[in-house]
């Protein structure tokens, strides 16, 4: 069974929030296992566990 995914170029957004809120997001992404250096390589994805838990995190910090 394969697992769902998302293009990684999407988990920028949830960057910005926390940038917003004046967070740094870097140890959330790290934090949920997402590393934002794959954003410049085309068609990476992120697994949609590791995003669900990035927004997770964020929510708990905002």
């Amino acid at each position: 069974m394969s697992r769902s995914t998302t293009i990684t170029t999407a988990s920028q957004t949830l960057w910005r929030v926390l940038e917003s809120y004046d967070l740094d997001p870097a140890p959330v992404f790290r934090q949920a296992g997402l590393d934002p250096a794959q954003w410049n390589e085309p068609g990476a994805r992120f697994e949609d566990v590791r995003l669900d838990q990035a927004w997770l995190i964020a929510t708990e910090l905002t």
